[in-house]
């Protein structure tokens, strides 16, 4: 029920997209309510604002004050969907404050829900960018976690956020995959991270040795599902690495490929069953 409600007021944002007065001004009397719809009104403002470039900036007006832990109206959900708003708001737009934003939230927040949030933020932000600032400090709490917060689904939600930062890097997030495996002593953890800095770095890419590693990981057999999480990193990792574009230009030809590839295989069935037909014990001996 209360996902249902975070979810309902959030979709205001996909209905108003881009259509920021009216938006803002549908959304505004969620931001009063004393249940789960306030945190849905924070995720529609990011929403709606998506992608604008407007001097108003009213995402960066609004968000920042539910950030705020001292507050004591805002409640941990509160401050996880208004990182997450801010964003949706400035995906593909990395700005210096809101970097700082974002990272005071990671380090100083005491809830670890809100500091896995804010990662994703990061990632979202700043996607692509290998940014030192950023991948620093998610670094750094995921080296300085508890096992029982690694043990937690939110914590993949830092690796996520860290592999979005090294988007299409390729060969230069290695030196970051190195040193999880050195400061992160939560096997788990580190493995899950690994792999997502790995897909993440390789997509796009078709890089046939990034995906044999994918593929063993995933061949790999493991008694305790707990552990497994890294497996489906790999999967998603697999698919992202294989990713190409196709240029539209090409699609004719691709398409007439495979067409002769299929007529081809249907005559030689159509050839195979009339030999067996005609002459059984003669196309016996031929295969």
């Amino acid at each position: 029920k209360a996902e249902g409600k975070i979810s309902a007021v959030a979709s205001l944002g996909l209905i108003m997209l881009w259509n920021r007065d009216e938006g803002l001004t549908a959304i505004d009397r969620f931001l009063y309510a004393t249940d789960e719809s306030k945190a849905g009104a924070l995720l529609a403002i990011g929403i709606v604002n998506s992608g604008s470039r407007d001097e108003s900036e009213a995402a960066f007006a609004l968000l920042p004050d539910y950030v705020d832990e001292s507050k004591k109206t805002n409640s941990e959900q509160d401050r996880a969907a208004a990182l997450l708003g801010l964003g949706m708001a400035y995906a593909g737009n990395p700005q210096k404050k809101i970097l700082d934003l974002l990272i005071e939230s990671l380090e100083n927040d005491a809830s670890f829900k809100v500091a896995c949030h804010a990662a994703v933020a990061l990632g979202v932000v700043f996607s692509g960018s290998a940014n030192e600032e950023a991948a620093q400090a998610i670094l750094e709490k995921l080296s300085e976690a508890t096992a029982a917060d690694l043990d937690s689904a939110h914590s993949r939600l830092l690796s996520i956020g860290m592999g979005l930062l090294f988007m299409g890097r390729g060969e230069s997030a290695d030196a970051m995959v190195s040193t999880i495996s050195t400061m992160v002593e939560h096997t788990p953890a580190a493995k899950f991270a690994r792999l997502c800095i790995t897909g993440c770095a390789w997509a796009n890419s078709g890089n046939v040795l990034q995906v044999q590693q994918m593929l063993h990981e995933c061949a790999a057999h493991l008694e305790d599902d707990a552990n497994a999480a890294h497996q489906s990193a790999a999967v998603l990792g697999i698919s992202l690495i294989w990713y190409v574009r196709l240029e539209p230009a090409k699609v004719p030809a691709l398409l007439c490929c495979w067409f002769v590839v299929v007529v081809a295989v249907v005559v030689a069935v159509i050839l195979a069953l009339f030999l067996f037909l005609v002459w059984p014990q003669r196309a016996i001996l031929w295969l």
